[in-house]
């Protein structure tokens, strides 16, 4: 798994009078990701300012490099931009050396060692300008390079990019985008920040987007599109899971599965806290035994830390099984309410603590949203949403949808279906759906596991692989 540089969860930023300014932000950067963020707020410089200097009141968890901040493990971050100053009395080399002391930076003036320093490192990568050129010629993208340059010297591990100015061309474009693949590679972070559809957008691993208070919405590389990218942008969200990696804390297992006697070999699975996580069973026959060594007494599952000797003990531990196969009945003599009732659930758990007040007001929201969202159309999917809520009151850490899909369609019942795992996931409950139809599973999953058959089975981690490669091994 790529080491996480940043991690937030539930960050919120507050300015020197206390108040809120970003609020709940839930976003992860990875060593050698190329990240954009992208903004109609402005409240985006309180979180530029956060990165670069971190002296700013904040509340949440922030880890870098798996610590949490302090003045002796602050983020080695750097800002570029082409309003950056620089000095005029010295030439572009030197400008580019001048990093950590200015001492140091006189025994390079002095000595001339600046010019042939920077001869020898930008023979690798050519500027499209001469290091000897008079400040004054100087583009605003020359500028904007240089400080590309100097962040790299100071030993950045986090590059916070502004908007590429607009005077660049196609070949500086090209040095721009090579650099930053170069130096990803080796391992830097590049964060840039802007508020319009800039050239380096389809360059990026992966969009959030910033909306008024906080970041609301996750685009990955294979669905950014211009279409897509303005819905989003202009407030006009498509239909997707909105909170898929933002909310994961691979810091945090939630749950830890061992399928023994199921697969061939011994195959063991951690479950993250918010991730949609999939089991593609092409065979038709290995969703049921799960479900079955699940309902077991020889189960293998933690949660939460906590082993469970049984399916009551896992359920009290945070499990909920979601199936239409008799295990999760509808009662038709009651009303929907009633239905979503946890009374029902006090007859499988007795670990379910009912506040009849609590139970009436969330019953009461859910109703809304199953209304807002199928538009009662779908008798199935209409059921199917009234159990998977009537477990979610319940505050599962893991939540498995057992063939929740009927059709591998783009229909209306789909889209219910990814709204309510939206729903699990912003819960921070882990999500783990079991099906055979591939192309739903593919779209939805953070990770999935592909089984052609107990021998022949493969894990896919869609956040850093290309999908290409899962639909390429689904097939005979």
């Amino acid at each position: 798994m790529k080491e996480q540089i940043i991690l937030a969860k539930n960050l919120t930023i507050k300015d020197l009078h206390n108040h809120e300014m970003l609020r709940h932000c839930n976003f992860s950067v990875g060593k050698g990701d190329f990240v954009i963020i992208s903004y109609s707020s402005q409240y985006v410089k309180e979180l530029i300012q956060f990165l670069l200097n971190q002296n700013t009141n904040y509340s949440g968890c922030f880890l870098y490099h798996g610590e949490t901040l302090h003045k002796k493990h602050s983020i080695r971050s750097f800002w570029v931009s082409d309003k950056n100053p620089l000095i005029e009395t010295v030439s572009i080399s030197e400008n580019i050396m001048v990093y950590q002391s200015r001492q140091k930076f006189m025994k390079l003036y002095h000595s001339g060692e600046a010019y042939r320093v920077m001869k020898l490192y930008t023979a690798k990568h050519p500027l499209p300008f001469d290091l000897e050129a008079p400040l004054c010629e100087l583009k605003n993208v020359h500028k904007y390079m240089i400080f590309m340059l100097k962040a790299v010297l100071m030993e950045s591990d986090v590059v916070l990019l502004d908007e590429v100015p607009d005077d660049c061309d196609v070949k500086e474009l090209l040095w721009i985008r090579q650099f930053i693949e170069i130096y990803s590679k080796k391992g830097i972070s590049f964060l840039q920040f802007t508020r319009k559809e800039g050239p380096l957008l389809e360059f990026s691993d992966y969009i959030y987007f910033i909306h008024a208070h906080t970041i609301s919405y996750l685009m990955f590389k294979d669905e950014y599109n211009t279409e897509n990218y303005r819905k989003v942008l202009f407030e006009r969200h498509i239909q997707k899971i909105q909170n898929r990696i933002s909310v994961a804390d691979y810091q945090c297992r939630a749950a830890h599965l061992g399928l023994d006697g199921i697969l061939a070999e011994k195959v063991e699975l951690d479950f993250f806290q918010g991730e949609v996580f999939s089991i593609l069973d092409l065979s038709g026959c290995f969703s049921s035994k799960i479900c079955q060594y699940l309902r077991s007494d020889f189960c293998d599952l933690e949660l939460d830390g906590k082993r469970s000797r049984n399916y009551r003990e896992a359920i009290e531990h945070g499990l909920a099984l979601v199936s239409f196969k008799g295990e999760d009945p509808m009662f038709p003599p009651f009303s929907a309410a009633q239905n979503l009732s946890v009374q029902i659930l006090k007859k499988i758990s007795r670990g379910i603590v009912i506040n009849r007040k609590m139970e009436k007001y969330i019953t009461a929201q859910y109703m809304n949203k199953i209304n807002v969202q199928s538009g009662i159309e779908s008798e199935y999917s209409y059921k199917w949403q009234l159990i998977v809520y009537r477990w979610l009151m319940s505050n599962p850490k893991l939540m498995v949808l057992e063939e929740p899909l009927l059709i591998d369609l783009e229909d209306n019942f789909y889209k219910d279906f990814q709204n309510t795992v939206s729903e699990i996931v912003k819960k921070e409950s882990t999500c783990l759906i079991l099906s055979n139809l591939p192309n739903n599973c593919l779209k939805i999953s953070d990770r999935v596991l592909i089984i052609h058959d107990r021998e022949h089975y493969r894990l896919f981690d869609l956040r850093k692989e290309d999908y290409q490669e899962a639909y390429n091994y689904i097939k005979p």
